[in-house]
């Protein structure tokens, strides 16, 4: 489960079931971040990393992102990691490993 807490009332929630934690898996990376003023949460299982964002008004998690890590496996060897949503649609990235520090994804394309 994944507790929250409202800096207002300053009260804690648990908030809506998340869809990515599962059974232990050591080969699955979890990060937490923020994108576009929302609580997101990327997770990296082998083959691919799934993008979630809280839906903080009906209390669920919407998958935003799904990139399929074979294709991407031959520019960035080890895994990305969210940092920004750019004109609406697009998500910039950060891989922490290599010489070309920033990548932008476009789901169009």
């Amino acid at each position: 489960m994944v507790l929250s807490f409202d800096l207002h009332t300053e009260t804690f929630q648990v908030i809506a079931k998340a869809p990515f934690l599962h059974v232990s898996d050591d080969k699955k990376k979890i990060f937490m971040c923020n994108l576009g003023d929302r609580l997101c949460v990327s997770e990296e299982k082998w083959l691919e990393q799934v993008i979630w964002s809280f839906d903080s008004d009906h209390k669920t998690w919407m998958n935003i992102c799904s990139i399929d890590l074979i294709t991407t496996s031959s520019f960035f060897p080890s895994h990305i990691l969210p940092l920004a949503v750019l004109d609406k649609d697009k998500l910039l990235f950060y891989d922490p490993d290599s010489r070309r520090a920033l990548v932008t994804y476009d789901p169009k394309n």
